[in-house]
């Protein structure tokens, strides 16, 4: 079960998480493991405040320097391009340094009627046992997922099914 704000950038979320229960075999509908609602958590505005802080202000004051200088023009193609080639490895690793060392390995703390464990988020990853919990999670590629989700749900971009590359054959 997955509870979820009405906010944009839970929509692939659901969908995703809705893929995974279906596929799991456990649930007759799998929309029935979503449960929309306000955010009665601030966990998830504490995690993108932290993102805000640490990341996009940064980038966006390297960005606006780049563009104030003269070095940078939006409105041309091979500038983003060539901003893209250069920043999108930096931006990745900073958001992979950002997951492993502020979020992920955090102390959550226990809340009142929740079965959720507190501890380090890594931690009961890693080790589900050691909290009463079991892992059940499955190895899936990008592409499969990209593909199943195209074709069940309707809900990422159209991806044009070829003879050499269609769902059914993943």
């Amino acid at each position: 079960m997955m509870r979820l704000d009405r906010g944009t950038e839970t929509g692939t979320m659901a969908t995703i998480h809705a893929f995974l229960r279906r596929n799991h075999g456990d649930i007759d509908d799998p929309r029935d493991s979503i449960i929309y609602g306000p955010s009665t958590s601030y966990q998830t505005e504490r995690w993108w405040k932290e993102l805000h802080e640490r990341m996009e202000k940064y980038f966006k004051e390297q960005l606006n320097w780049l563009k104030d200088q003269g070095h940078y023009n939006p409105h041309s193609e091979r500038d983003r391009m060539l901003l893209a080639f250069l920043m999108i490895p930096v931006v990745q690793k900073r958001l992979d340094v950002f997951r492993t060392v502020v979020w992920t390995s955090h102390r959550t703390r226990a809340k009142k009627d929740t079965a959720l464990p507190d501890g380090v988020p890594d931690h009961i990853y890693s080790f589900p046992d050691m909290y009463g919990l079991e892992d059940c999670g499955m190895v899936m590629s990008h592409l499969y997922m990209l593909m199943h989700f195209t074709h069940m749900y309707s809900v990422l971009p159209c991806i044009h099914h070829t003879p050499e590359l269609h769902v059914g054959s993943l």
